[in-house]
């Protein structure tokens, strides 16, 4: 049997009903426009605001304030540091007390203020906010330079800085700044006791009368160090392994990647000793080589 057609409708935007719930969202959306306009100028009235009030001309307007907030802040720096200058003990707190700024803010405005008005960087630094700026006051003169002249410190470039927020700016500074000491603290650490064998080997030196039982010492040294590491190697390094492989026996899994990362670097650091002293078992390559 054949199929009805079903009929298709066609919307006449003249019928009555469209028309009128046409209007109505016409109207909802300029009643809509009508509040925010209204709720503008009430909040304008409020912030004794009287610009314009169109989306655009707000937008430039933050821009262009953006872009004085540093220059104001540099020259309210400029005006503290020569009142400073001139005040008697106590007077300059009671002047900046009477404008209503805060010691810590009146501190780190002056320190910025030194660090960077005269720099290169002014105009890059413009258009930071004043919390960004603050943040940047733990770089030293040199970490200024370093950002003046290669465009980045401390692994963070001035686009990161522009973009990223005051508290992720914080954060990422601490942290370089941290790892930085860190390795510091292990140079001078190694360097220490590298003073300290060079002092103790020296001491030794200046007592010996014969060159024969200094070099004696010296093999016995190493020797004594050779079965130290070789019996940690087999004893407490190899329990550490077991236990590590009996782990992954009962519960699965496996840390081999780690494992042979270890063994590499054991084996990195002999290798190194063997070519620093030229140290090649030269009759043992000469035997495989027999044998292949």
């Amino acid at each position: 049997m054949a199929r009805k057609e079903t009929p298709s409708v066609v919307l006449d935007h003249e019928h009555p009903i469209i028309r009128e719930d046409a209007g109505r969202t016409i109207d909802t959306l300029a009643q809509l426009t009508a509040e925010q306009r209204e709720n503008a100028t009430a909040l304008a009235q409020t912030l004794r605001y009287d610009g314009s009030l169109n989306p655009d001309a707000l937008e430039a307007g933050i821009a262009d304030a953006r872009s004085r907030i540093a220059a104001e802040l540099f020259g309210m720096g400029a005006r503290l540091l020569l009142l400073k200058e001139q005040c008697e003990h106590g007077e300059f707190m009671e002047r900046y007390q009477r404008l209503g700024l805060e010691r810590t803010v009146v501190n780190k405005t002056m320190q910025a203020t030194l660090k960077f008005s005269n720099s290169a960087l002014t105009r890059n630094l413009e258009g930071l906010s004043k919390t960004k700026l603050f943040e940047l006051i733990v770089l030293d003169e040199e970490e200024i330079k370093e950002l003046e002249f290669d465009g980045s410190v401390r692994g963070i470039s001035l686009d990161d800085i522009d973009r990223m927020s005051c508290s992720a700016l914080r954060k990422q500074l601490r942290d370089a700044k941290a790892q930085s000491e860190a390795k510091d603290k292990l140079l001078e650490n190694k360097n220490k006791q590298i003073d300290e064998l060079h002092t103790k080997v020296d001491g030794k030196a200046a007592k010996l009368v014969d060159p024969d039982e200094h070099l004696q010492r010296s093999l016995n040294e190493v020797t004594t160090l050779t079965q130290q590491i070789t019996t940690t190697l087999g004893t407490i390094y190899r329990k550490a392994m077991i236990d590590i492989s009996d782990h992954h026996a009962l519960h699965g899994g496996d840390s081999d990647r780690l494992l042979i990362g270890c063994m590499d670097q054991i084996d990195s650091s002999v290798a190194e000793l063997r070519e620093a002293f030229a140290l090649i078992n030269t009759d043992g390559w000469q035997q495989d080589a027999e044998e292949a």
